[in-house]
């Protein structure tokens, strides 16, 4: 085994040993019972769900008891698999699912982009964890197993028309510490985004690139509040 590969499995093991603790049983327990609720309720299936959509089972449970109508159209940036947008189509099986995601390793549903959505049309280099997870463009980690040169392009420079997409719209955001240049891609067309599902970094967060703060003035100036 390479020295690469050796690191990548110890990684991979530690990331294991890291779920078996008591806070992450316990936060997989809560996981599992937001899951079986939003099924139960939704008349899914909850093991067509386990073990791949068991980290975002809480945020779409905390979504669909918001009084916001079900999204017609998802744009998914940082698509992974598309683990949590399979949740999201219990509530709204018919939508329209726009994916954008930059690591060849994945692959998500929908309409697929290969890029990474940002405030630039350009190049940059996306730095691959072992779990592919936690995978962060322009920012190299300890946890980097793999460099992949990506393309990153703004939102509004696709040519997307997104009057012609089914309403309401819900963008999905989870870029690792990128949410903030990926919002300020859409430039004008937020303003025809109904919702944002979107993960915000911490103060410990190491990879942070941004305050929150200033996230939550730029969505401000266009009419979104938190939930």
């Amino acid at each position: 085994m390479s020295a690469e590969k050796a690191d990548a499995s110890n990684r991979t093991r530690r990331l294991q040993l890291h779920h078996l603790t008591p806070a992450g049983l316990a936060r997989i327990a809560c996981h599992l019972r937001a899951g079986y609720r939003l099924c139960r309720e939704n008349s899914a299936r909850f093991l067509d769900y386990v073990p791949a959509s068991i980290n975002s089972m809480t945020t779409v449970w905390n979504y669909s008891r918001l009084s916001l109508p079900r999204p017609q159209t998802i744009i998914d940036a940082g698509a992974n698999n598309s683990q949590m947008i399979r949740l999201l189509q219990i509530l709204s099986p018919a939508a329209r699912i726009l994916s954008f995601e930059p690591n060849p390793d994945c692959h998500p549903i929908g309409d697929c982009y290969k890029m990474a959505l940002s405030d630039t049309n350009g190049e940059s280099i996306l730095y691959i964890t072992s779990d592919d997870y936690g995978s962060r463009v322009g920012v190299r980690g300890d946890d980097c197993v793999r460099e992949v040169a990506i393309q990153t392009r703004r939102f509004d420079s696709l040519g997307l028309d997104l009057s012609t997409l089914p309403k309401p719209i819900l963008l999905k955001l989870d870029v690792e510490g990128h949410e903030l240049k990926a919002l300020q891609g859409f430039g004008e067309l937020l303003h025809a985004v109904d919702a944002i599902l979107a993960e915000v970094p911490n103060d410990r967060d190491e990879h942070k690139r941004y305050d929150s703060l200033d996230l939550y003035a730029h969505l401000g100036r266009y009419g979104f509040v938190s939930s």
